[in-house]
């Protein structure tokens, strides 16, 4: 290989004998002096320190555009919906806080291609151009890719540094007008001391391993013999139908202490002695708590919400622990599940009965396009904008997942694969404040959760909900299996 500092030589020597042939002294002088500070940069940039490589198909070092090294990091898409990157990083020398080395750590796959990405590419940045440090391991949702050497200890001293990346990915189904792709960018040039990747393979990975997944505990729900039955079988709810007593012995009254006394807040229902389903939204914004967890009371065996605490059918109880769904998202419906465990067991009853878990079979909602299910709770009237004092009901159709998205573009902002759309568009269906009342199908005598009351369309106008559009519905039997696991107390796997 030819020498790089030989060339530049080589081609100075040469231009300036030329310069100096066809120019007047003093210009001559002046591009001289150009000339030189270029080079100057050029071999100061050549001659910076780059370590060895311990992994050449994992990561490797690059010029950027600016001319700075960073390092660019391949890993292979584990079908993840969360993306967890760490890097172990070695300098040479120790620094004070003031003078401590910056990395910064992006994940620079196009976000269009996440889903269908076979490897994921990371860019890794340093401040500290002088130094560039070793990479002493690499680690991908908590799978290690690449180990090195730290820096040999000098008496400069050795500075560890540590750098992490989530990337949490959110799964919508969406229509644009024009499906168009990310256009592409240049690609940074690559400098004479990286070696080209010449395979896509990963040594390091059992093939026979990649695709293996953790054997589910519990395949699925647990349901008691006599949940989902009602007293009565009658076909929130914007003009609905009154929900009589007893009708829905499921619907749980979630009330919030707010100081001088309890104001309702969304519903719930009983799935066991010791559980209630209801959606996240209630409870969390983004990550924060909106309730606290000792100023939950839920009201059980009660279809009014006037005068509960003088209801001799009526039964209180206080929640000890909160858990929602890790992939709920606060403005859409995905993952808009939660499950609270109370502090004290209910006793079954006449007027407290659970409704029935669906199974982890049969989870594809779209075979049910056109069958009717029931919605039940207390919502706030639509007119009167105040919550209703009798838990109300109404019928509506699940649709499928196109016609949602066809009749709104809305909805793609707000629905996934794991939700599901429901209503006529006739000004009848849940509304403001109905959040977690349940979407209920009936099948050989008993009554079945099937979704949960998440979004609506929101009028920009008014600023309120839209009942001239369709429900999206948090599709709770795709979380079957989490909810086994937080029913009977078994920790979620991190790894999917």
């Amino acid at each position: 290989m030819v020498n790089f500092h030989y060339v530049c030589s080589y081609f100075a020597f040469n231009y300036f004998r030329y310069l100096k042939r066809t120019l007047p002294s003093i210009m001559y002088m002046y591009i001289s002096f150009l000339v030189l500070a270029f080079l100057g940069s050029v071999f100061s940039q050549n001659n910076q320190r780059v370590p060895p490589n311990p992994c050449p198909t994992v990561f490797g070092y690059y010029y950027d555009n600016d001319g700075s090294i960073f390092a660019e990091i391949l890993v292979p898409n584990d079908g993840s919906k969360v993306f967890k990157m760490e890097v172990n990083t070695s300098y040479i020398g120790l620094f004070d806080e003031r003078s401590r080395p910056r990395l910064t750590l992006d994940l620079i796959t196009p976000k269009d291609y996440l889903l269908e990405a076979r490897q994921l590419t990371y860019k890794l940045t340093f401040t500290k151009q002088e130094a560039i440090p070793r990479i002493t391991q690499i680690k991908f949702n908590n799978r290690i890719y690449c180990r090195g050497p730290s820096e040999m200890l000098t008496s400069a001293g050795v500075t560890d540094l540590w750098v992490f990346k989530e990337t949490r990915l959110q799964t919508f189904t969406y229509y644009p007008d024009q499906p168009s792709r990310p256009e592409a960018t240049t690609k940074p040039t690559i400098p004479p001391f990286i070696p080209p990747r010449t395979t896509t393979q990963y040594p390091w990975l059992n093939p026979a391993e990649e695709n293996v997944r953790p054997a589910p505990l519990i395949d699925a729900p647990q349901n008691d013999p006599n949940c989902g039955i009602s007293d009565r079988t009658l076909n929130l709810i914007t003009d609905g139908m009154t929900s009589v007593q007893n009708e829905f012995p499921w619907l749980v009254a979630l009330y919030q202490w707010k100081g001088l006394n309890y104001e309702f807040r969304c519903t719930a229902n009983l799935v066991d002695t010791t559980h209630v389903v209801t959606v996240g939204s209630c409870l969390k914004h983004f990550k924060a708590n909106l309730v606290k967890t000792e100023d939950i009371l839920l009201v059980f065996g009660k279809s009014r919400l006037r005068q509960w605490a003088d209801d001799s059918n009526s039964v209180v109880r206080t929640v000890s622990k909160v858990e929602v769904n890790p992939d709920y998202t606060q403005y859409t419906a995905h993952g808009d599940v939660a499950v609270l465990t109370l502090k004290k067991p209910v006793q079954y009853s006449r007027f407290i009965k659970p409704i029935c878990l669906w199974g982890d079979s049969n989870t594809d909602v779209q075979q049910w396009t056109g069958r009717y299910g029931t919605v039940a709770g207390w919502g706030k009237d639509d007119y009167q904008g105040e919550f209703l004092v009798d838990a109300k009901k109404v019928e509506m159709p699940i649709v499928s997942e196109n016609t949602c998205l066809m009749s709104n573009r809305e909805f793609s902002k707000l629905i996934s694969h794991n939700t599901f759309c429901a209503g006529e568009r006739n000004g009848r269906g849940p509304c403001t404040g109905d959040i977690g009342s349940p979407f209920m199908l009936e099948m050989n005598g008993k009554w079945y959760l099937r979704g949960l009351v998440s979004k609506a369309i929101v009028d920009k106008h008014e600023s309120r909900c839209t009942l001239d559009e369709y429900t999206v519905f948090a599709d709770v039997a795709k979380y079957s299996k989490w909810i086994s696991r937080t029913l009977n107390n078994i920790p979620i796997p991190i790894l999917k």
